[in-house]
């Protein structure tokens, strides 16, 4: 099982630092092309996107979720947009993936 995270250079450096995989996108079609290749990749479990970079193909993505068992595709908050409250973002991947 791979989990691939793909958003904003912050939140991608975080994830890579707690052991998964990361990419870092910076346009819609660079996004669309690495969801298209990450959805045929059979040994992708999960898809982390930043809510930054969801925000750039959201009704695609949501498109995505409503037609695939696999993948599971989860967005993120991202540390680039600096919320005020605090994540927890080892809890959230836990719950995506049922942990």
């Amino acid at each position: 099982m791979r989990a691939i995270v793909l958003g904003d250079l912050r939140t991608v450096t975080m994830f890579k630092l707690m052991g998964f995989e990361g990419e870092q996108i910076n346009d819609r079609d660079g996004l669309l092309r690495r969801l298209g290749e990450l959805i045929e990749d059979r040994s992708v479990s999960a898809i982390f996107i930043t809510s930054a970079v969801s925000r750039l193909a959201k009704r695609e993505i949501a498109s995505l979720r409503g037609k695939l068992r696999k993948p599971l595709i989860v967005e993120l908050p991202s540390i680039e947009e600096g919320t005020v409250e605090e994540v927890d973002y080892l809890q959230l991947v836990r719950q995506a993936i049922g942990g």
